[in-house]
């Protein structure tokens, strides 16, 4: 894809300005009332440059995004459908694999004349493993040091609430209401 010309000129001549924003910004002393009210001042001009740098990229991106969710859509279900033949297969393979196991080491246990020792099934490019994995069935009866701290019902809970291992701390949050500069 080409980037339009308007967009690459606009980030080419954006690129310094905000480099030299930020250079001032690190460097600005908030001392006195008329330094915060310039501070408000460059605030507004870096907010309306990087709304103004923002919707050019949106533009851009917006039909890229259309297209990949056009096609993700277009291709959702016979992938999906050939996911679940996929899983379908799999199980029944594993299935026949452990009872074609069992049966090989129940005639190795007690040899019968009438019951061959089979070999262990075999299909070109498909191997068979076992993974061991879990589930919990009892959340209260896991230890501890097994447990994650759930932050989501840690942040919903008052902010003068007391909780081990837990500091709760101030973060100053600065919003701009203009437009910015155009």
């Amino acid at each position: 894809m080409q980037i339009p010309t308007d967009a690459l000129a606009l980030t080419q001549e954006q690129a310094p300005i905000a480099q030299g924003f930020w250079v001032v910004s690190e460097g600005f002393a908030i001392q006195s009332t008329g330094q915060y009210a310039l501070a408000g001042e460059v605030l507004d001009v870096v907010k309306g440059a990087w709304k103004e740098l923002e919707s050019k990229r949106v533009t851009i991106t917006g039909p890229l995004n259309q297209a990949l969710r056009a096609t993700n859509d277009l291709f959702r279900e016979p992938l999906a459908t050939y996911k679940d033949c996929e899983e379908i297969l799999k199980k029944k393979m594993a299935t026949y694999c452990r009872a074609a196991e069992a049966a090989r080491v129940a005639a190795m246990v007690a040899p019968s004349i009438d019951m061959p020792i089979l070999a262990p099934p075999v299909a070109p490019g498909v191997s068979i493993r076992t993974e061991r994995r879990f589930r919990v069935m009892d959340e209260s009866a896991v230890p501890r040091h097994l447990c994650s701290p759930d932050l989501r019902k840690i942040s919903a809970l008052p902010s003068d609430t007391e909780i081990a291992g837990v500091e709760w701390y101030d973060h100053d949050v600065v919003t701009v209401r203009s437009g910015g500069a155009k």
